[in-house]
């Protein structure tokens, strides 16, 4: 199983750290042309993650303590805003 993930930045940095997060699981990653030919303030990306089957029981565990390993080395406005984007997915 797959899943499309969809970034807005404003900075390459930004960017880089959502790839440093997500890179264990990360197949492609690929920057959106502008094609408007305007300098905009948000740019775009596309990630696309392999989701691999877990065993029952273990899934959501496994992936918090994921998680918090990435985590530890990032800054804390990154960490707030994984926490913030972890519990709206959760929440759907």
């Amino acid at each position: 199983m797959s899943l499309k993930i969809t970034v807005s930045y404003t900075e390459p940095r930004e960017y880089g750290a959502v790839l440093r997060l997500l890179m264990p699981i990360i197949r492609k990653a690929k920057r959106v042309k502008d094609e408007s030919g305007e300098d905009g303030k948000y740019k775009r990306a596309y990630i696309i993650c392999d989701v691999a089957r877990r065993a029952k029981g273990r899934g959501k565990q496994h992936d918090m303590e994921r998680i918090a390993e990435l985590l530890q080395e990032e800054s804390p406005e990154t960490v707030k805003e994984v926490l913030v984007f972890i519990q709206s997915y959760l929440s759907k």
